[in-house]
């Protein structure tokens, strides 16, 4: 996706782009799939693309990406690209915060996830990078909590909007053992005294309907780091 709007934000400024004939688009299949929605019957031939952990969309987001990679590189966009790669690409520092005893930072090379840092030896409290190989494991969401003795943070997985969220104790700098699943659209707020962590949830989705299941019934859950236990808050 990121190639693809690059592509778009160049070649609306170049004048010698080449028309969009004489390009040799990836081939995107058209299925007779239809759902109803209220009452009206949706006719939806790219339903399948939903489904983003398909064989076939996956081969066709590579298709994608190497059919505007090799745009770029002969075109004179190039140049562009690569001006805009190197300040994308470039050595990144937060601000600190959280607390000023411990002064907390995310810290970026330039060409991998950010690292959460800690000020006190510069410490590494969470890398993103060492959770999984194919980088589909990425830090979203963190709050330390206000007795500065737990951190809580949200983890993604594979880009969509569930999120799962852990806990872990900054003296042992380990997760306790359990974690919150089914996540969404969420900050994650602790309770004033540091026993708990508030949050968002939505309706546990079937497995086949996760990517697709719309975000109705939203509700405010709490629970108690001292057990594990969750409870809901505020919703039905």
């Amino acid at each position: 996706m990121r190639y693809l709007l690059i592509l778009f934000l160049l070649t609306s400024c170049s004048a010698d782009s080449g028309s969009p004939e004489s390009f040799n688009y990836p081939e995107s299949k058209r299925e007779r799939t239809n759902y109803n929605l209220h009452g009206t019957t949706v006719m939806d031939p790219y339903f399948y693309m939903e489904d983003f952990e398909s064989p076939y969309v996956v081969e066709w987001s590579n298709q994608q990406n190497a059919f505007v990679e090799s745009y770029l590189e002969g075109s004179e966009i190039s140049t562009i690209q690569d001006i805009l790669s190197e300040a994308y690409s470039s050595e990144y520092f937060s601000m600190s915060y959280f607390n000023p005893e411990s002064e907390y930072y995310f810290y970026n090379s330039g060409s991998e996830q950010h690292h959460l840092y800690m000020k006190k030896g510069d410490a590494v409290i969470l890398d993103p990078n060492l959770w999984s190989d194919d980088q589909t494991l990425n830090l979203d969401k963190v709050s330390v909590s206000p007795n500065k003795k737990y951190l809580a943070y949200s983890v993604s997985n594979g880009g969509v909007d569930w999120r799962t969220i852990k806990i872990m104790d900054l003296e042992t700098n380990s997760n306790l053992d359990f974690e919150i699943t089914e996540v969404k659209f969420s900050d994650i707020s602790w309770k004033s005294d540091s026993s708990g962590v508030y949050y968002n949830k939505y309706p546990k989705p079937l497995p086949e309907n996760r990517l697709s299941q719309q975000s109705y019934d939203a509700a405010i859950y709490f629970t108690d780091i001292s057990t594990g236990q969750e409870e809901l808050f505020y919703g039905e």
